[in-house]
């Protein structure tokens, strides 16, 4: 209402307000962004999680994290995903990849021996 009736602010919310108001969820939706960026938030407007009030008809929600990511991120490794989008940092599995552009084995893990988060692909 503030954004698109700001003259008639008081109106809209008396009109539409319950309306909005009931079919706000926190359920979990995808957040795009640049790569490294994405990840899965909440339907809500204070929060570590939230990522912004969402109607249920303006795109697919979800019931958690894990789902959103699953669902809504698949190209996204699931544990990175899911920890990014909860407020925690990726542990990662710490198995061994073959870093082709360091052309060596590094640790899938975040501390400073390791070499990062292995990708998907």
């Amino acid at each position: 209402c503030s954004s698109v009736y700001k003259w008639s602010y008081h109106t809209c919310m008396t009109s539409l307000g319950d309306k909005i108001q009931a079919s706000i969820t926190t359920k979990w939706y995808p957040k795009f962004g640049e790569v490294g960026e994405e990840l899965c938030v909440q339907s809500c407007s204070d929060g570590v999680t939230c990522g912004g009030l969402v109607l249920p008809d303006q795109l697919s929600l979800f019931d958690n994290a894990a789902e959103c990511c699953r669902k809504g991120l698949p190209w996204m490794r699931e544990i990175v995903c899911e920890a990014l989008s909860t407020g925690q940092t990726p542990i990662g599995t710490r198995m061994w990849y073959v870093d082709w552009e360091r052309e060596r084995c590094i640790q899938d893990c975040v501390e400073d021996e390791c070499g990062g988060i292995a990708n998907v692909w």
